[in-house]
């Protein structure tokens, strides 16, 4: 073991003008062995052209930086594979303002940003605890990229003979076989879905029936409603059971045999795989695997683990010839730390650990001001981007998948454009003010404890599993988006709003206790054959001219009547129909009703007209004073200073008992303090016809100064025969 200084620049295989033994000494015969350190020096450039893979790995790899930096490179014409062994690094020194670099393209030129040529190979290996330390090395790696990086494998398939929108029934090529529920997914290689159906969204078949049979969203969920035949040919599929090792046939729809990058050369032949886990909520698959073969209807592969596969397999080609491979010691092993200003679009690929918990952290701590770009493959990892302190500016446009957990972590001022799949828990987590508008498909909570993100409308989200949300604790976001086939949309949190459309998913909210009052969501879109709008024990969303379909998602809420639960849903232009407004609490529902006898409602306002009122509904079994059905909530109107006598008039179509009502006001005190009016047990008598509005409730009070009162008012005790009438326009008297 012995140090070796490129002193000049030229191949690494060189034995004459490249290595000496001293810093600065005289070049000779003096190529590096095993075990040897490096040192790259300012001025000089290294080609790398030797294959290291049988080395135990080199010590530590330094490119020096300078007025002219020093730099290690791939470039076209030479193929190198370099290894450092555990407990050694690659770096950088900073000098005259410049990192150390290391490069791969095709010319070999630091500003050069074409691809290295696919038949030369750059492959660099990092083994055990050895890292590739960035704080004074940049890079720039480019790799040449596969055409189509995913392809897609099905058991049986069936082309589309014909579509009738008025019945929705689809009519294939031959009987099927499928039983009602089996989950199937489309694909139309050279031509159009049918509308609403999505290539990356699973569906269950309905009324099967020979060659044909009609689609819903969920099992024993909403049919689909088809609304265009599509064009070119549509084929309908199945999953494949499952995959096992060293399966010799699966079928694919698309031909890659002339995509070079899809090849089967041994070390660059690896793919991964990734499913829609909707129905069965199913453990992603996290491995890589050798390709042995690849033809135009299917391929092979070999040393794989049996693995259930979703209706939807996607097998995504991860090597690339520009590789940076980390044999990460264990799940916390970090392999690059520490990096700015570098692009790897290169394949960045984890060789330790086990399909069920692969090993490593990709990237550690990048620095704080970032400015990196990922546009190649992270996979196969316990962590891909994982940062303690926040790290801003980045662009991940590439793909991340086959991650046991955070995808990226903390991250800010970003763009999230790739393709993220395949991961255990976390795609964005603990992030801020960045945009998304890449493609989540198949993957446990997608973004968690998020804030300021904006999901654009060009973003796609999944078949996106498991129990956690597409945003879990996640405030202030904003999606654009549509949202399709996923397992839970919102998952505690606050102030969130999703204007895009929700189709076919289980669950649309659910507030847990754990989630500090969660509140404050507002969707704006369609919501179309979900199953829940509200599943949660706690929360309140608003639904702001939505579109939903079917309306027994928005009643259906498994917290109903639920004793301890405090959760509603808050409906403005229900429907898109204006002035349908009403709340859906867990303990009774309010509907602003007009004041014209229909239905039992008052036949006129107090004031003579036919003005809204608030109508009190369905009142739950297990309303009282634990669980109270709140009419009025904060309800503020703006008072002038003194003695005031604030009055709300109502009806009721039964007698309501002593402390059946509970009604407080809250107003300004003296010393500006927060005083409560009145907090009484109330009750009132029954109307005597719907145009008796004599029942009321009054307080006086003192204001002190010009301001805001506050109302609550609350239903505390349960009469199947109970409709409230609330008039919503208090009147407020000067004195008494």
């Amino acid at each position: 073991m012995a140090n070796r200084y490129a002193v000049g620049s030229g191949l690494w295989s060189d034995t004459s003008s490249v290595w000496s033994t001293t810093d600065g000494g005289s070049p000779g015969n003096y190529v590096p062995a095993d075990g040897d350190d490096v040192f790259i020096c300012a001025g000089v450039t290294v080609t790398m052209d030797v294959d290291q893979g049988s080395f135990t790995g080199l010590q530590n790899v330094v490119i020096r930086g300078g007025a002219v930096p020093g730099m290690l490179e791939f470039h076209n014409g030479t193929s190198g594979h370099l290894k450092i062994r555990t407990g050694y690094n690659l770096s950088g020194t900073l000098s005259g303002g410049n990192k150390g670099r290391l490069l791969a393209n095709a010319t070999g030129i630091w500003s050069g940003t074409d691809p290295l040529a696919f038949q030369y190979k750059a492959v660099i290996e990092l083994i055990g605890t050895a890292q590739m330390q960035g704080d004074n090395l940049e890079c720039r790696l480019y790799c040449t990229q596969p055409v189509k990086k995913y392809i897609r494998a099905y058991n049986q398939r069936f082309t589309v003979s014909s579509i009738n929108m008025e019945t929705g029934t689809i009519t294939l090529s031959s009987a099927h076989g499928w039983a009602e529920n089996t989950p199937v997914a489309f694909y139309a290689p050279n031509g159009t879905l049918p509308e609403p159906f999505d290539d990356l969204v699973v569906y269950y078949v309905k009324s099967p029936d020979g060659s044909s049979l009609k689609l819903q969203y969920l099992p024993n969920g909403t049919e689909v409603d088809i609304t265009s035949v599509g064009s070119g040919t549509i084929y309908v599929y199945d999953a494949i059971p499952n995959i096992v090792s060293s399966m010799s046939h699966i079928n694919v729809f698309d031909d890659v045999t002339d995509d070079e990058a899809w090849t089967t050369a041994s070390g660059h032949n690896y793919i991964t795989y990734v499913h829609g886990r909707h129905a069965s909520n199913m453990n992603p698959i996290r491995m890589t695997l050798p390709v042995e073969d690849i033809q135009s209807s299917y391929i092979s592969i070999g040393n794989g683990s049996s693995q259930e596969a979703g209706p939807i397999l996607l097998i995504l080609f991860v090597s690339r010839n520009v590789s940076i491979r980390i044999q990460s010691a264990s799940s916390s092993t970090q392999g690059i730390v520490n990096i700015s200003n570098s692009v790897f679009q290169c394949e960045v690929r984890g060789t330790g650990g086990t399909a069920a918990g692969p090993y490593g952290i990709a990237f550690y701590n990048l620095a704080s001001t970032c400015d990196n770009v990922f546009s190649g493959v992270i996979v196969n990892f316990s962590r891909g981007v994982y940062n303690d302190v926040t790290a801003f500016r980045n662009l991940y446009s590439g793909i991340i998948c086959g991650i046991n957990y955070n995808m990226i972590f903390n991250t800010a001022d970003s763009q999230i454009s790739g393709f993220f799949a395949g991961n255990g828990s976390g795609v964005i987590d603990n992030s801020f003010n960045s945009i998304v508008d890449g493609i989540i498909f198949g993957v446990d909570r997608p973004v968690g404890s998020c804030s300021n993100m904006i999901f654009d409308s060009t973003c796609k989200v999944r078949c996106a599993a498991g129990s956690y949300g597409v945003l879990h604790f996640c405030r202030s976001s904003r999606v654009l988006c549509d949202i399709k086939g996923c397992v839970e949309v919102i998952n505690g949190g606050n102030d969130n709003v999703i204007s895009g459309d929700i189709i076919g998913c289980h669950r649309i909210y659910k507030g847990t206790f754990s989630g500090a009052n969660p509140s404050g969501h507002i969707c704006t879109g369609r919501i179309i054959g979900c199953r829940y709008i509200h599943e949660g024990n706690t929360g309140e969303i608003t639904l702001r001219n939505t579109v939903v379909s079917p309306l027994s998602s928005l009643y259906d809420m498994p917290y109903l009547n639920n004793n301890g639960s405090v959760g509603r849903i808050y409906c403005e232009n229900l429907n898109r129909v204006n002035g349908d407004h009403r709340i859906l609490d867990f303990f009774g529902n309010i509907v602003k009703t007009a004041c014209d006898g229909t239905d039992g409602a008052p036949s006129q306002d107090p004031d003579g007209g036919n003005g809204d009122c608030l109508e009190v509904r369905d009142v739950q079994s297990n309303c009282n004073r634990l669980n109270p059905l709140r009419v009025l909530s904060n309800y503020r109107v703006w008072v002038p200073s003194g003695t005031r006598t604030f009055t709300i008039k109502l009806q009721s179509t039964i007698n309501i008992p002593q402390a059946g009502l509970l009604w407080s006001v809250m107003h300004i005190g003296e010393n500006n303090a927060i005083e409560y009016a009145d907090i009484s047990d109330i009750g009132i008598s029954q109307r005597v016809n719907n145009s008796d509005w004599s029942q009321q409730l009054s307080v006086t009070f003192g204001q002190y100064v010009d301001g805001w009162v506050s109302i609550d008012l609350a239903i505390t005790f349960y009469d199947p025969d109970l409709n409230l009438y609330v008039w919503p326009i208090p009147e407020v008297y000067e004195g008494t």
